[in-house]
């Protein structure tokens, strides 16, 4: 087995690793300076419309819920990054 270790700055503008995975859902995590924030959203014509995000900070887990919204990729990112950054500070 080989094991291949690797590290990367994640810069003040973070990066958005979301994948739409079906018609109106989206999931994946935001990389953020203050961690990962899973997010999952869901909305189409045939579903309501949810975004949850979820993020450990110090060993507890903050969990915010927008319901009646689906965000978009670039949506979600900016509301996971101020979402980390309330929680951080």
């Amino acid at each position: 087995m080989k094991i291949i270790d690797a590290n990367w700055v994640v810069g003040k503008q973070g990066y958005n690793r979301t994948e739409e995975r079906r018609e109106g859902w989206l999931d994946g995590e935001v990389a953020t300076p203050w961690g990962f924030v899973v997010c999952y959203a869901q909305g189409s014509e045939k579903h309501r419309h949810h975004t949850r995000l979820d993020f450990i900070h110090n060993g507890r887990l903050y969990s915010r819920n927008f319901s009646g919204k689906r965000f978009t990729k670039r949506g979600i990112k900016t509301k996971a990054m101020k979402f980390a950054k309330e929680i951080a500070s």
